[in-house]
């Protein structure tokens, strides 16, 4: 039997969790020194307060979407695939 290329329902939910607290922590990783990508360092470099919080409430709105869209996915997936 193929295994499934979707991830499923429980998968998904797991990376969303995992994926949300990293972007919830990556204030704190700024300020502790953590070696980040050269994508997200000069994305976030010299942002003030106010842009923070703008960019981490876009970031998190984008998040929710792509966390809905691998649901979509996970489900489709197992209809499918079963």
């Amino acid at each position: 039997m193929k295994e499934s290329v979707f991830p499923d329902i429980d998968g998904a939910f797991t990376w969303y969790i995992a994926t949300k607290d990293g972007l919830r922590g990556l204030r704190a990783a700024i300020q502790c020194g953590a070696v980040l990508s050269e994508d997200i360092v000069d994305e976030l470099y010299g942002m003030t307060l106010g842009e923070w919080q703008d960019y981490l409430r876009r970031q998190t709105v984008k998040h929710g979407v792509l966390a809905t869209l691998a649901l979509f996915a996970a489900c489709e997936g197992g209809c499918c695939c079963a």
